[in-house]
């Protein structure tokens, strides 16, 4: 169930702690929200381990759950669902001077675009992804990699349910 942020973990778990249900949290790990993640692991409101965080599965200090998806992927979905092209392309290579977690490469990125491409929102590439064939779906650069890393997600979230 989305929490829409981590200030509302808390609140949501408070709500259905206590009622017999399985509880545990996968959240964005970075700089803004790791107080407060790392608050709620240790608030004894969660049985422990079940607090993962998307860090756990990039590999990264920070990451979001675009990271999950992959710089490639999520790029790839942001160009085709903002209808960016030619120099107004995200580029395949990752430049040097952005910051780590994709999503806030592709907010600075455009911040940039010219008047009269569509603002950024971090709906937008998984409603293009959702509107794509399974054909379309499997030609995807690095869906594979992201598969492996959902797979992971959910291989840790099962072993919680035993």
């Amino acid at each position: 169930c989305p929490a829409e942020g981590a200030s509302k973990i808390s609140s949501f778990v408070t709500l259905f702690a206590g009622r017999d249900l399985r509880i545990a949290v996968f959240a964005d790990y970075h700089e803004s929200q790791k107080g407060i993640i790392d608050r709620l692991e240790n608030s004894g409101l969660l049985p422990t381990g079940h607090v993962l965080r998307t860090s756990e599965f990039t590999k990264e200090d920070d990451s979001d759950i675009e990271d999950i998806i992959g710089r490639a992927l999520y790029i790839e979905l942001v160009n085709r669902a903002l209808g960016l092209s030619d120099k107004h392309k995200l580029p395949a290579d990752k430049p040097l001077d952005v910051d780590i977690r994709v999503v806030k490469e592709v907010e600075a990125f455009c911040r940039l675009l010219p008047p009269g491409y569509p603002e950024f929102n971090h709906f937008a590439p998984i409603e293009f992804l959702l509107g794509l064939s399974d054909d379309q779906i499997n030609k995807l650069p690095g869906l594979e990699d992201a598969l492996c890393r959902f797979e992971q997600v959910f291989e840790a979230l099962n072993l919680l349910l035993e």
